[in-house]
């Protein structure tokens, strides 16, 4: 399967609510729709991974972790670990 059909496929099993949601404030979005814990990591005080890691997912305890950045490289980091672990991408939480 190619990336964009495969990128098709992710985002068109998410709720059109819950893509809005996302957008408005993606830690709210992750956490109604997606059941995942969401909490700032102050003591990621500086860049893992040679400056390219702010956040961490626990999959099996369904959390994600992120360094606090006060701008929008905060929205890409919890996008990015939502993204990261594959069954909350395929299976939203009932928001009903």
């Amino acid at each position: 399967m190619s990336t964009p059909r495969h990128v098709d496929r992710l985002l068109g099993a998410i709720p059109a609510e819950a893509k809005r949601d996302l957008a408005d404030s993606p830690e709210v979005g992750i956490q109604l729709h997606f059941s995942l814990t969401i909490e700032a990591a102050p003591s990621f005080e500086s860049w893992g991974n040679g400056g390219w890691c702010d956040g961490s997912s626990i999959t099996d305890a369904g959390i994600i972790l992120y360094r606090p950045t006060s701008n929008r490289r905060e929205n890409f980091t919890l996008l990015h670990e939502l993204a990261t672990t594959s069954s909350p991408m395929t299976t939203p939480a009932s928001t009903g």
